[in-house]
């Protein structure tokens, strides 16, 4: 069951993510902080992705670390989120397929 938007930005809980991502952002550019959070995912990964694999991207957001780990790896990724409103921000995007 998706949450609706409006109660999404209300809820505790993500205010409180929010605010931790806010601290460890540290003024980086929306681009910087999606090739540093891939970075950090495809290495946490424990393994090099080649062209043709497949990765599956849970609580995608608006689809940014699913674009940088494509151009960086060349694999297909399925992208997922919860939030619909995120979702319609993705397949906005140019670069999501």
């Amino acid at each position: 069951m998706a949450i609706e938007t409006a109660e999404q930005y209300k809820s505790a809980h993500y205010l409180r993510t929010a605010d931790i991502e806010s601290r460890f952002n540290n003024g980086l550019s929306l681009e910087d902080r999606w090739q540093r959070e891939a970075d950090f995912a495809l290495e946490s990964a424990g393994q090099k992705f080649e062209k043709g694999d497949k990765i599956l991207d849970l609580a995608c957001g608006v689809g940014g670390h699913a674009d940088v780990m494509r151009e960086k790896t060349g694999v297909d990724i399925d992208a997922l989120d919860a939030a619909s409103t995120y979702i319609e921000q993705a397949r906005s995007r140019e670069t999501i397929r």
